[in-house]
């Protein structure tokens, strides 16, 4: 799983100044509820963001799949500006603005037939 802000790519010559619509995007849709911005919250707080998803366990007499997610972020002053290096993070560690490290995990259980095809698998 990866989920990349709008905009140009990372190491584009526009992408640093890409910053400010990020920004206003990212905080009408936090003040909105995604009625403004960026429609999903998460990813406007997190901004691009990485992760895995990977089956757990399969029940085929109740025809389920658990299914495990991982996702993790850094936010920090990088993240915000895309000016300042990741590289001075530890600059921060006492101030606001600080490095965050996120990390998800959680588990859904889905029916089979929205995961794969189950057209003689169940019987």
């Amino acid at each position: 799983m990866h989920y990349q802000d709008t905009g140009p790519d990372p190491g584009s010559p526009w992408w640093h100044f890409n910053t400010g619509q990020g920004v206003l995007s990212d905080i009408g849709s936090i003040f909105t509820n995604g009625a403004v911005g960026t429609k999903n919250r998460a990813d406007a707080f997190l901004g691009t963001w990485s992760g895995e998803a990977s089956i757990k366990s399969i029940n085929k007499k109740a025809g389920t799949v658990t299914l495990k997610f991982h996702a993790y972020n850094t936010s920090d002053w990088q993240s915000a500006t895309h000016l300042v290096p990741r590289s001075w993070n530890l600059q921060f560690t006492n101030y606001n603005g600080a490095a965050v490290n996120e990390d998800f995990n959680w588990e859904e259980k889905w029916p089979v037939n929205k995961c794969i095809s189950t057209s003689d698998w169940l019987n």
